[in-house]
């Protein structure tokens, strides 16, 4: 069986992050808790740094929508694996730049639930909540990640959970 160099990758970080954050307690729904916020002391100085370093870029950028701040965060030749953008900074600040700035919170809202380092890849994950499709008065958690790999202090790859979306009517 042959493994591609991302299957390694996901599997050596799922590896890290269960030996070094607890998994989180049940709560009210035991088939689907919520994920309790989770970061890793073990990280070193320099993976906590390239932690706050995604962060800000996903503060700044992705969530206040400063495209012009994604060049102190993405080398000009990133990789991107999501099916739906094309790899490079200009052609991210091309698909991220249709929404209008808006002020750059002092913290990530949401702030992702698991977050970690470990070597040149910082892991998010996300928490979502949603209406359960076969009875709607009840709602379920859900999680999405995403993993950057960091070199020179910049992302010069990223990962994440997203599938190929669906053409646009009159696309």
């Amino acid at each position: 069986m042959k493994l591609s160099k991302f299957s390694l990758i996901a599997g050596a970080l799922t590896l890290a992050a269960f030996a070094a954050i607890p998994l989180p307690a049940a709560d009210d729904d035991p088939t689907h808790p919520a994920t309790k916020v989770q970061t890793s002391d073990a990280m070193t100085g320099a993976e906590k740094k390239e932690v706050r370093t995604a962060e800000d870029f996903w503060r700044e950028v992705i969530q206040a929508h400063h495209v012009d701040l994604a060049k102190k965060y993405l080398t000009a030749d990133f990789a991107e694996h999501n099916p739906n953008m094309e790899s490079g900074l200009v052609n991210f600040q091309k698909a991220m730049g249709t929404q209008p700035p808006k002020a750059i919170a002092k913290t990530l809202d949401p702030a992702p639930v698991v977050s970690f380092a470990r070597g040149d890849y910082v892991v998010l994950v996300w928490q979502h909540q949603d209406k359960e499709p076969k009875d709607p008065s009840k709602m379920y958690y859900w999680n999405s990640f995403d993993v950057l790999k960091m070199q020179n202090g910049k992302i010069v790859e990223h990962w994440d959970s997203d599938y190929k979306n669906p053409p646009q009517a009159g696309k």
